[in-house]
């Protein structure tokens, strides 16, 4: 039952040789603290959210620093401020066991592939399709903001279309966005780090604000054994395995 949606996203990539990809949406980065040392101490945001939910900057940085160095990438230098920019009150209200807090270190794909390839024997991994190294590689090379941000990897608002989707998630309220799809990989290899092996999107896939040409978004998921899956959908499509990874923006 491997990529029962490969059909649709290659299907559409009949013509990728002239694809132009442009990032659309709402893509700020994951959010830093940008007002000095207000918002939740490290303690205070772990006992709220819960260990497997919130993975501090020392912990993402100690996994994946292996990964970098083997990779030759830069390993990101750990922030001065040890404050997480939301406020208790909003943690409280996303520790519902869907939300992760995590420190996003802003690694694009391009960078992850380079880290974490795409052979099943060494996991975490990549599936091998290859169509976004080539004709993605604008996608590939856009980085966020490295910071800490709420993430609902588990995705929201399946079976719509990407416009749908768009508007199902004003509905959410000022400050919550779809999150760019580097984050939610970053979050994707982090949290099988940490979290013994847990596959996030083993069944569905994030749509992201990426666009492909005029009318496709890119999208991750299907993260099995053989690898996390990088594709491109229509913005008509609807199935209930395409949904929206959704992330809140800081407090301070």
């Amino acid at each position: 039952m491997k990529r029962e949606l490969v059909a649709i996203a290659l299907g559409f990539f009949s013509f990728a040789g002239t694809l132009i990809l442009t990032p659309s949406g709402q893509t700020h980065g994951s959010g830093t603290n940008r007002a000095g040392e207000a918002g939740t101490s490290v303690e205070a945001a772990e006992r709220i959210m819960g260990s497997g939910h919130f993975f501090s900057t020392e912990r993402v940085v100690v996994a994946l620093e292996p990964f970098a160095r083997n990779a030759s990438i830069s390993v990101p230098r750990l922030p001065d401020s040890h404050v997480v920019p939301y406020s208790e009150s909003t943690l409280r209200a996303h520790a519902d066991g869907n939300w992760l807090l995590f420190w996003d270190p802003g690694f694009s794909l391009s960078e992850l592939f380079q880290m974490f390839g795409s052979d099943p024997k060494s996991q975490p991994c990549f599936y091998n399709n290859v169509w976004w190294q080539i004709y993605g590689r604008s996608v590939g090379k856009l980085r966020t903001e490295q910071g800490y941000v709420l993430v609902r990897v588990k995705g929201m608002f399946e079976t719509l279309s990407w416009g749908e989707q768009e508007v199902a998630l004003s509905s959410l309220g000022r400050g919550y966005y779809r999150a760019p799809t580097s984050t939610i990989t970053n979050a994707v290899f982090v949290t099988y780090l940490l979290n013994g092996g847990e596959r996030s999107l083993d069944l569905t896939y994030h749509w992201g604000p990426e666009a492909v040409g005029n009318d496709a978004h890119i999208g991750i998921g299907d993260f099995v054994s053989t690898g996390l899956g990088v594709y491109v959908w229509p913005n008509s499509t609807r199935t209930a395995r395409l949904a929206v990874s959704v992330a809140r923006g800081p407090d301070f």
